[in-house]
This record gives structure tokens, sequence and C-alpha cells, in this order.
């Protein structure tokens, strides 16, 4: 069965397997699993500090205990990528995503059993491990397998999920004891392994890659779901071979141009991301929520959120190959800006004891609209660019420098905030947020080149017109 998809690239019609989607769905199920690990704690961390016989430990954690349960997991986000980066010479992505989440399937697994607080660390080391092998995995995977027309919403299918997978933690998480959760984010995983180890193949330019032709050849037959893919083989072949006589080591890419200004591109988008404050204004919620009458009652503000990047995210799948990245990502920082903005000046009134009895929605509507526009574009098109701008030959290296950039930045923006608070208030804080969205307004419409629709050779060759003038008889 062969679905006939709009080429919103030219207003023609092309083939398009509905297989290639099936593998993008399958294979996001790993950031679903990414999704139900980032909000894991959320659900149990009262519990953790409590003296209730449904505490896993049997006894009130400390406050030193609590903090390394949560952060283990960003500490082990860290490793992921340089422990995929090595893992990536050897195999392909397909396989480094089904490494990864048996990361996963172990951590969970030894959490069903856990009564030990350095159990439950170790734990959370392991899901944050697999989560930065995925990070660096994913949406390369998902470009190479997807055609142009549609590679940027099968890109987004990851934020998607993520989104999925935060309400799937925060709806069950609180009704069932910690043996039981466990075992519910088990389920997701073996339907990961069934469908997507089984049934998906590798990406055709891991098997080219590989000097496995006829693998390759087979790989794209079934994602396109048809026969006549010899064109499409050949500039899969061309793009490849055009630099598989480099040997590159991690010196080369600095001296690449078209590889160094595609890993500035990525560094800047995920210092722009995650610099906006989006994981520490989301972990903060309920205490803004408890300073604005209760709009939404704190225990639903989670879920609510989840709500709103969900439908953020799902506009952005919707609109990212009809308008292109750039005007994504532009109106994300612009939506971004007074939405900070507005909270900003909400505390600035609060702590200067003004009455703000008539505007105590604001700050519940602006959080809303800040999670929604963060996810319509700043949250998943910088990884999605990521698995569009670089070269095969060099995304194991620059995916782990992209993604370990993003790691960091998520560390520090977490380590940083609540000293923030405590130093300068929530006023000048929102503010530092906003001088960020302010400057990826301006980096995002002025300097970032648009990949709708371009192949992964095209996209080479406009990160090359910098350097050198393209004659009539340029292939771009």
């Amino acid at each position: 069965m062969v679905n006939q998809v709009k080429d919103l690239c030219g207003g023609s019609t092309r083939s398009s397997g509905w297989f290639v989607y099936f593998g993008a769905i399958t294979a996001s199920l790993t950031s679903f699993e990414i999704g139900a690990c980032f909000v894991w704690a959320s659900p149990f961390i009262r519990r953790f500090l409590s003296d209730d016989v449904d505490n896993p430990l049997g006894r009130p954690a400390t406050q030193n205990e609590s903090a390394w349960i949560v952060s283990a997991y960003n500490l082990g986000m860290i490793f992921g990528p340089f422990i995929s980066m090595i893992i990536l010479r050897y195999v392909t992505k397909k396989t480094m995503l089904l490494i990864a989440m048996a990361h996963k399937a172990i951590a969970f697994s030894i959490c069903i059993f856990a009564s030990d607080v350095y159990v439950f660390i170790g734990a959370r080391f392991l899901m944050g491990l697999g989560t930065g092998c995925v990070y660096s995995s994913i949406n390369p995977f998902i470009g190479e397998i997807a055609e142009d027309n549609i590679r940027g919403a099968l890109g987004l299918f990851p934020g998607t999920a993520t989104y999925l997978g935060n309400l799937y933690s925060y709806v069950i998480g609180p009704y069932v004891t910690m043996t039981w959760f466990s075992v519910a984010l088990l389920v997701p995983l073996v339907a990961f392994f069934v469908a997507f180890g089984y049934f998906v193949p590798d990406s055709p330019y891991d098997l080219l890659m590989k000097n496995h032709a006829d693998k390759a050849k087979e790989s794209l037959r079934r994602l396109r779901g048809r026969d006549d893919i010899d064109g499409e083989l050949s500039i899969i072949k061309a793009t490849i071979e055009s630099r598989m006589s480099e040997k590159i080591r991690p010196m080369d890419i600095l001296r690449d141009y078209e590889t160094r200004k595609a890993l500035m591109y990525c560094i800047i988008l995920m210092i722009i991301q995650q610099f906006a404050g989006i994981g520490a204004i989301v972990s903060y919620a309920e205490v803004i929520f408890r300073q604005t009458a209760n709009l939404i009652p704190p225990s639903l503000s989670a879920i609510s959120l989840a709500l709103g990047g969900l439908v953020g995210n799902i506009g952005c799948v919707l609109l990212v190959d009809k308008f292109g990245r750039k005007l994504l990502l532009t109106t994300s920082c612009a939506l971004l800006t007074p939405c900070l903005i507005a909270v900003g000046a909400y505390f600035y009134l609060y702590d200067h004891h003004y009455d703000v009895s008539s505007i105590y929605w604001l700050p519940t509507v602006s959080l809303l609209l800040f999670v929604a526009s963060h996810s319509f574009g700043m949250s998943t098109t910088p990884w999605l660019l990521m698995g569009e701008l670089f070269h095969p030959k060099v995304k194991p290296f620059t995916s782990t420098i992209a993604s370990l950039t993003a790691c960091l930045c998520s560390f520090t923006v977490s380590l940083s905030f609540p000293f923030m608070l405590s130093d300068f208030g929530m006023t000048y804080t929102c503010g530092s947020f906003a001088f960020v969205t302010i400057c990826g307004i301006l980096f995002c419409s002025l300097l970032l080149p648009e990949t709708k629709c371009k192949s992964f050779q095209e996209i080479q060759c406009i990160l090359g017109r910098g350097k050198r003038k393209t004659d009539s008889s340029d292939k771009c």
C-alpha cells in the first residue's frame, strides 16, 4: 500500500511508503521513554521524603539523597553522548538506539525490586545514560530514512512522543507503587524492541557506509514502499562518496568549513533552547502556580503544562514542512519573549506589594503559553536540524557535541536557577531568559539557513556558499 503525499516543496505529488511513518513512530518510542524518565521523580519525590507506607525506601530520604536521586539522571545524560560517539564507530544508529533502550530496560527492572537509595541513584544514572545515547542517534536516524518532503514532520515525531511520555508518567505515577510504575514503563519498551528492533531496517546511509549495498537497497525499498528507488539510492551514494575517502578525525571537524559552520548553528540553537529557561521554569512551575490564586490547582499544573507542550508540538509537526524551520524557530522565540516578560512583570509588581488581584491569571496563562511556544519550535526543531545539517560521515562526532551542549546547558540552568531566584528574584531571572530569546529571534531570522525540502547534498552546498562561489556547473 502506497500513500500519495503532497510534495510541499513544489506542489507536485510523489509516492511515500507508509512504512517510513511506521519506522519514525516506532523509533520515537525512545523519546516516549525519555519523556517518562524526565518527570519520573515528580510523582515519587514526595514519597521518598515521607514516612508513608508506600515509600519505596521504607524510610524518609534526606534532602541530599533525594537531590541525588533526581540529579543522577542529568549526570548520566552528560556521559551518554560520549558513549554513543564511541559505539557509533562500530554499529549503526538503529543498533545504538536498541543499546540505549537496553540501559533503560535494566534501570526500570532494577526499580521494580529496589529499596536502597543508592540503587535508585544508580538506576537513575542508567536512565540518563540511555537518554544521552538516544539524543545522538534518534534525529539523525529519522532524517536518513525520511524523504526530503516529509523529513521535517517525521523529525518532530520524537518531540511529540516526549510530551506523551510526560503525560504517561504524570497520569499513572501518582496512583501506583514504584513497582507497578516501573512495570508500566517497561510496557512501551517491549513494544519498541519488537516493532522497531524486528521490523524496521537500518538507515540506508549507515548500510552504504558499511559497504552493504544490497542491504541498503532493500532497506530503501521497504521504507519507500516501491521498487523505483535507484535514483534516490544514487543520490545517497553520491552524498556519502563525496567524503567517504576522507579519514575524519576530531580535529578535522574544526578544519572543515561546512561541518564547522553546521556545528556552530547547532551549538547556538542548543544554547538558546536551554537558556530560554524551559527546564527551570517547568521544574518550579508548582511554586509559581501556588502564588497565582490557584487558577489551575497545583496538583494539575504539571499535566496542564505537558498538554500545552503537546499542543504546541503538534502545531510544529503540521507546519514545519509548509513554512520551514527558520520561520517556526523565529516565531517560537518571538512568542517566548512576551511570555517571559509577562511573568517577570507580574512578580515585579508582586514583590513590590502592588495589588495584583486583577491580573492573578497572568503568570498562569503566560506559563502555559511559554511551554506551548517553546514546543512549537525551539524545543524540537534544533534536534531536527541536527539530523539535517551534518554530513553522514561526521554525524557520530558532531551529533555528540551538539547533544552534549544541550545536556550541559540543561544541567547549568537547573543548577543555577535557585541561586538566581535567591540573588536576583523571578523578575530579573525571567528578564535574563527573555534576553536569550531576543537573541534567538535575531539569530534564527538573520543567520540560520533554511533546510526545508532540501536534500542532504543540497544542504552541504548551502553551508559551503560562504567559502566559495558556485558557478553554473555547480550541482547545488
